[in-house]
């Protein structure tokens, strides 16, 4: 269908699953339209009634010929818009992000995300067509087969698409099932923030090579901006550089602003038609200075970002608000696999107990998800800030905690190796202050803290100088390791009533060691060096660690004695 669309410069839209306005037919009814695939009875009725509905106005003439349409309720609003391009749009899309690869080096696209979303449309099933490639992608509802095909490839010329979401249950299928990916060329992570720890797990775990990210939109047929392919981020967020023939400007407060020839060509949305010649996306970017990559810090206004499907907070806090009648509060938390995850806070009645599952079902029915139920809460009062207005990230911290208890306290246990963004929240520091990659072991005797972690030395890595490990950093490795195991230790307890530290300060080192011997044997990229520590003492705030640093061979490679204070 695409490439008839394609050579007969015919219009293609394509429709997701459960879309209900048909309400754009009204503008082609004086076209001829036909419906391709499976249509339940509730949507060819709600086609029908559309055709039938005329606008008084004609439909405006077309600057150029649309080839293809998708529905997107992205970043420019909350409610869903039909994105029209045209060849030349999709044409400077695909040049832009092609020139930042070895474009000679793929031969088969492996395609997570389904046509009748940008991402996958133009990078997989366009640009296979136009570029003689193979694609090879798992038609019908994203499952676990999906992975089973990714990891029968045995190419080396592959490039794989997907969202975060994709990658971190590809990384988790291939953990438990034992699989070792053979190694490939490159991949595109997109549609959501991709952090440094799952570039990493990409690069080392699923043998990508070259892992790159991608940032945009669909008005932007989707491109805007690109992290090369093999250039590491230093911090969660990073999206490299603006495509070729792309001009950005970040508007304070407002967005970012872009143009080019790969601005959609129409946007089609409440029954009025529009010719953008620039877009602004409600996206918070920023441009670090050293050297100038652009990094995606969130959104200026209330979106969540569920695995690349976007949701408008408000209208969520709408329709829960007038269904049960209570004060609500919605937030996006940070969630490994999904990169956002809905969180909720009622206030009702003091009489009144929340129903996760009458919450479920109202959700389901007026936005066709399933959201996760442990991040419902019912609180007492809504937080406030100083202005007297909802402290959401004061909302954030409450569902975190409350999840994570209930979590716990109902027998949920967390299997190692466990990646640290499950639970990076509960540490004073950020990313990119987070050094440890994972959590691999805990005791098992509850009454200790004592466990391993791990990281994955990369020389370009903040803990390092001209590409060698500073002495100082094995110190804040074992800090930071014995925060993480404290946590999954009194999480394995089921300990009700924790609390995040805010703040947290080495004190004293003593009997520190360091080995150059080990250092220059050892600290090769890649390599795993493992921390083990132990708490032989606690004096209220004051935690006494033993700590040890060991290099993938088992040699000794730091120990130190310190004193945390935490509160």
């Amino acid at each position: 269908m695409i490439s008839r669309a394609w050579k007969s410069e015919s219009l293609l839209i394509l429709c997701p699953p459960g879309l209900k306005d048909f309400s754009f037919l009204q503008l082609f009814h004086d076209h001829s339209v036909e419906m391709v695939g499976s249509w339940d009875i509730e949507s060819l009725e709600l086609i029908a009634r559309a055709q039938t509905e005329k606008v008084a106005r004609a439909l405006q003439e077309f600057p150029e010929n649309p080839v293809l349409g998708v529905f997107t309720s992205g970043t420019v609003s909350g409610e869903p818009r039909l994105i029209l391009y045209s060849k030349a749009n999709i044409e400077a899309a695909l040049a832009g992000v092609r020139s930042f690869f070895e474009v000679t080096r793929i031969k088969t696209i492996f395609c997570y995300p389904q046509p009748f979303h940008t991402f996958g449309l133009i990078l997989g099933y366009v640009q296979a067509m136009l570029f003689d490639l193979e694609l090879v992608a798992l038609p019908g509802r994203y499952s676990r087969p999906a992975h089973d095909l990714r990891a029968s490839l045995t190419t080396a010329n592959l490039l794989t698409l997907g969202t975060p979401t994709h990658f971190h249950d590809l990384l988790e299928y291939a953990r438990i099932e034992k699989r070792t990916l053979q190694p490939s060329y490159t991949s595109v992570s997109g549609g959501a923030k991709t952090s440094v720890s799952l570039w990493k797990s990409m690069r080392d775990e699923l043998k990508i090579e070259s892992p790159s990210i991608g940032y945009g939109a669909s008005e932007a047929a989707p491109a805007m901006t690109h992290l090369p392919p093999g250039r590491m981020p230093t911090e969660d967020g990073e999206v490299g550089f603006a495509i070729p023939g792309v001009s950005l400007e970040i508007q304070p407060e407002k967005g970012v602003e872009f143009t080019g020839p790969n601005v959609c060509l129409a946007v089609i949305q409440g029954g009025k038609i529009e010719f953008p010649e620039k877009i602004l996306i409600r996206d918070e970017l920023t441009q670090r200075e050293s050297d100038r990559v652009l990094i995606y810090k969130g959104r200026h206004e209330l979106l969540l970002n569920r695995g690349g499907a976007k949701f408008s907070l408000e209208k969520i806090q709408e329709i829960l608000s007038t269904s049960f009648n209570c004060e609500i509060a919605c937030v996006a938390i940070t969630d490994t696999r999904l990169g956002e995850e809905l969180g909720v806070l009622f206030k009702f009645s003091s009489d009144h107990k929340m129903d996760r599952r009458k919450i479920s079902e109202v959700l389901k029915e007026n936005f066709g998800s399933t959201f996760a139920p442990q991040y419902f809460v019912q609180i007492p009062e809504m937080p406030l800030n100083p202005n007297g207005k909802v402290s959401r990230h004061e909302c954030e911290r409450i569902v975190r905690e409350h999840s994570l208890e209930q979590w716990a306290a109902s027998g949920g246990r967390f299997t190692y190796p466990l990646p640290v963004e499950r639970l990076s929240h509960w540490l004073p520091h950020r990313s990119p202050a987070i050094w440890i990659d994972q959590i691999n072991s805990i005791s098992a005797d509850p009454t200790t803290l004592e466990g391993e972690c791990s990281v994955r030395f990369d020389p370009a890595a903040n803990y390092a100088s001209d590409g060698k490990l500073r002495q100082s950093s094995a110190l804040e490795w074992i800090a930071q390791a014995y925060g993480y195991v404290s946590t999954c230790t009194l999480l394995s307890q089921a300990t009700s009533g924790l609390k995040k530290p805010e703040k947290a300060y080495l004190v004293a080192i003593t009997n520190a060691e360091w080995s150059e011997a080990a250092s220059a044997a050892s600290l090769k990229p890649g390599a795993e060096l493992r921390i083990r520590v132990r708490r032989t003492h606690q004096m209220g705030h004051l935690s006494l660690i033993e700590g040890s640093v060991l290099t993938d061979t088992g040699q000794l490679l730091a120990k130190a004695q310190i004193k945390l204070f935490a509160e």
